[in-house]
């Protein structure tokens, strides 16, 4: 019923490894970032929501002379509706990174 939609999550790690201590015992230190929502942070336009705007977009005006009913875009706040879908700006519409570290002994 919604228009298709892309969410593509990136990870990117790296391992660099360490000896250290009398008997060369080999740590990482882990760097890592993880990008939420990648498509949102090349092109704002990707990976964006959408909602209905209105249920029924067509109101009811009269019957015509031919005995046809007649009907007519509603207005969203004195607005006509042009497009039944409305981009839906949240948290789950944008991109985020975390960043990590991590040490392995």
């Amino acid at each position: 019923l919604l228009p298709w939609l892309n969410k593509v999550d990136v990870r990117l790690m790296q391992d660099i490894f360490i000896n250290t201590g009398k008997n060369a015992q080999k740590q990482t230190l882990q760097f890592t970032a993880d990008i939420t929502n990648a498509g949102n942070l090349i092109n704002k336009n990707w990976g964006t929501y959408q909602r209905t705007v209105l249920n029924n977009p067509l109101t009811y005006r009269s019957i015509d002379a031919n005995n046809k009913p007649t009907y007519r875009l509603q207005n969203v706040s004195s607005e006509l509706v042009t497009n039944p879908f409305q981009d839906l700006i949240s948290p789950t519409s944008t991109y985020s990174i975390q960043l990590g570290l991590r040490y392995i002994f």
